[in-house]
């Protein structure tokens, strides 16, 4: 576990792989939707398992915008916590990324 501690090109590629694989599951789950589906409504008036997920996404996106805010450098996380308050992961996986190739770039030699 030592080395996902430090920034490293295997973090860097497990953050754009997880932000690639939401892209893509993004395009395909809206692309081959299934026809039967109750709806986004239906489905919050039916399912307390619905509801709460909503909650939950809602919440980490909020504590992930906070945590840009205080820890982030630069006006421009003002600008990244405010996206991913709207788009959730679709703005906070770049961000990451983002930081890492950033951390990559200015690392020491060792």
């Amino acid at each position: 576990m030592e080395r996902w501690k430090q920034p490293s090109q295997a973090r860097l590629r497990l953050i754009v792989g997880a932000w690639i694989f939401l892209v893509v599951y993004a395009i395909v789950s809206y692309v081959y939707s299934l026809r039967g589906d109750i709806g986004d409504l239906q489905a919050f008036q039916v399912s307390n398992f619905t509801r709460t997920m909503f909650m939950d996404i809602g919440l980490m996106a909020s504590a992930a915008a906070f945590w840009i805010v205080v820890f982030g450098r630069g006006p421009v996380r003002f600008v990244v916590a405010a996206a991913t308050l709207i788009l959730g992961s679709f703005a906070f996986f770049p961000y990451l990324a983002w930081l890492e190739w950033s951390a990559l770039k200015h690392k020491r030699p060792q």
